[in-house]
C-alpha cells in the first residue's frame, strides 16, 4: 500500500511540473494547493515553478545578499 502510495505523488509531482512548465506564459500567478499534510509536495515543485517563472526565488535573493 505505502509504495502505490509513493509511486502516486510521484505520478501527481509530474503532472504538476508539467502543468508548471505550460503555465508561465499563459499565467501571471500560480497557486500551490496541496491536500492537507501534504505540503512537502508544494515545497518540492516551489523551485521548479520559480525556474520555469525565469525568476529567482527568495532563497536565491538571500543568497545574493552575502
Amino acid at each position: 500500500m505505502a509504495f502505490r502510495m509513493k509511486a502516486g505523488r510521484a505520478v501527481g509531482a509530474a503532472i504538476a511540473k508539467e502543468l508548471l512548465e505550460r503555465a508561465p506564459p499563459r499565467f501571471k500567478v500560480i497557486y500551490l494547493i496541496t491536500r492537507f499534510l501534504f505540503y512537502h509536495m508544494a515545497v518540492q515543485l516551489t523551485p521548479f515553478a520559480w525556474e520555469k517563472a525565469k525568476r529567482p526565488s527568495s532563497f536565491d535573493l538571500l543568497l545574493s545578499d552575502f
